[in-house]
């Protein structure tokens, strides 16, 4: 982008894109254009931000050749851009034209770690028929596992992403390495109890499957893991970072992990999140072990 202020080049990072774009539907809740800002002492100015000439899109309205001032974490003033220049002579100023500022994507289900294994169930179906000899994230090592997550993570501001749900197990691993990106994230630690069920349901597992034996050490040491990423992370980066309990999957969850989840959530007043009709399998498996679809097991539990 053009600094206009300056009248020379200058580059737009990441972290300012996603500032800007990332708040702007939060704040746009008049369905016409109108100006908001926020009185400053002159002192402050110089870390306002001012997009100008661009174009801000919300959920109910597209509002062309405006500009967008952000000050801190806070979008301040919204409005034609030679009123908001006005309002802030002292702003780093970036030429918006030819471009946009919308409201971040939520990815709201990913597994970060997974990018290593990109196209593999694209290629070969999901519960995966490849029946490779070593699976891709066998392959890692050491510290390998984190640069998987911050490739993933770069990925995901290139394309718009400023929120993530990373819904695996012991995200502790992870937790500092996400949090350094500057995304919001959801840290859905994802726990099971069944003993004898892997998981996810595959057509040749559930030919072979038992009856679900269900441990309740790996439910204490899994709500165990939750409690403490939760009392970690849990409104840490200025708010940024939030927890969530997760059971893994229906079929490798009882009714009682079902029910500790929940109770976790609404005590602390968070969501929660599961796996769930991910394959024909998976169903049969219910069916015939819960003599419910995975679907009534849940809202049974």
């Amino acid at each position: 982008m053009a600094d206009q202020k300056n009248g020379k080049s200058s580059n737009l990072s990441r972290r300012e894109l996603i500032l800007g774009a990332g708040s702007a539907g939060l704040l746009l809740r008049s369905s016409r254009l109108r100006a908001e800002s926020v009185a400053k002492k002159n002192s402050q100015q110089g870390s306002t931000v001012v997009f100008t000439h661009t174009t801000v899109v919300n959920p109910d309205a597209v509002h062309k050749n405006v500009a967008l001032a952000v000050e801190g974490s806070e979008i301040v003033a919204i409005g034609p851009t030679e009123r908001v220049l006005e309002m802030y002579p002292r702003a780093e100023i970036y030429d918006g034209r030819d471009k946009a500022l919308l409201p971040g994507l939520i990815n709201c289900h990913a597994h970060m770690g997974a990018v290593i294994a990109r196209g593999f169930n694209e290629d070969f179906g999901f519960p995966n028929t490849a029946n490779l000899a070593v699976s891709p994230n066998s392959l890692l090592e050491g510290e390998e596992d984190i640069l998987m997550v911050k490739i993933a993570a770069l990925e995901a501001i290139k394309t718009g992403t400023t929120t993530i749900v990373e819904n695996t197990g012991n995200i502790h691993r992870d937790a500092a390495a996400l949090a350094s990106t500057g995304l919001r994230c959801v840290f859905a630690e994802s726990v099971r109890d069944a003993e004898n069920v892997r998981g996810p349901m595959t057509p040749e597992a559930f030919s072979q499957s038992e009856p679900p034996r269900f441990s309740a050490r790996l439910r204490d040491e899994g709500m165990q893991r939750i409690h403490d990423l939760f009392s970690a992370w849990h409104g840490a980066e200025q708010g940024r970072i939030s927890v969530f309990p997760a059971a893994g999957l229906t079929e490798t969850s009882s009714p009682e992990l079902l029910r500790s989840v929940r109770d976790f959530a609404e005590e602390h007043d968070v969501g929660y999140t599961i796996h769930l009709n991910q394959s024909r399998a998976e169903f049969e498996f219910m069916v015939k072990y819960h003599g419910v679809r995975p679907t009534h097991y849940l809202y049974q539990h």
